[in-house]
């Protein structure tokens, strides 16, 4: 078994912490680590997601706009395959639901899978996620940068396909600290950053932030939000 990068071990406190920049390369000995989901009857996944996405906000505030919002970043996420995006896609969320004057909170720390592990050690990685009246709503956990690992979002503190408990334990304490990509994207600013983002040519992450805000109802232009959103907002 050969690892790269991805992975810092520690055997003498039995952990392995995943570098969300970086993906696995290894199989770990020919046995392909993998959580298969056994559903019976179930219909197809990405519908059942928007369905139940539909039930967990049919009582919310804003609904209609949130499940516009929640299901354009799902979609995008499939067509591009968009992985290990948990920091940018969070600030595409936090800036598009400050523009709607939804109150959120945009966390960044590490999780813990509770049912995958590594030769018998718990996956750690540094990751992002929003909070809405004390609810995690996480989609990038959808396309995590650990490609054998199957997930699904969060919203509401609910697994989105299962509509169980998530997948992860937030906001844990692996005792490694700060991986190298957490350590840089904690001192940029917003806009700097979707600014970079290699996502569009010239308009980087605000391409995408302009498609949903236009099927939200926001005026706001690119400029109006990068000057506006020039800052550094995470907790």
């Amino acid at each position: 078994m050969s690892y790269t990068e991805n992975f810092h071990k520690n055997s003498k406190d039995n952990q392995v912490k995943s570098c969300v920049y970086l993906r696995v390369s290894s199989n770990f000995g020919g046995q392909c680590a993998e959580i298969i989901l056994k559903i019976n009857n179930m219909d197809n996944p990405v519908k059942v997601m928007k369905k139940n996405l539909e039930r967990l906000l049919s009582e919310r505030e804003h609904k209609d706009k949130l499940i516009i919002l929640f299901e354009e970043l799902l979609d995008f996420m499939i067509e591009k395959d968009w992985r290990g995006a948990c920091h940018e896609s969070c600030g595409v969320q936090y800036v598009l639901l400050s523009e709607l004057n939804i109150s959120c909170e945009w966390k960044l720390g590490e999780v813990k899978f509770k049912n995958f592990k590594i030769q018998g050690r718990p996956v750690f990685f540094d990751h992002s996620w929003i909070v809405i009246e004390n609810e995690i709503f996480d989609m990038a956990l959808y396309k995590t940068n650990i490609p054998m690992v199957v997930s699904y979002p969060t919203i509401r503190s609910k697994n989105l396909l299962t509509m169980g408990n998530p997948e992860v334990v937030y906001n844990t304490n692996s005792g490694w600290g700060d991986d190298i990509y957490a350590e840089r994207i904690k001192t940029i600013p917003l806009s700097k950053y979707f600014d970079k983002s290699p996502m569009h040519e010239k308009l980087g992450t605000w391409s995408l932030i302009q498609k949903i805000g236009q099927k939200l109802g926001i005026e706001s232009t690119i400029l109006q939000m990068r000057e506006k959103y020039n800052g550094i907002y995470w907790k």
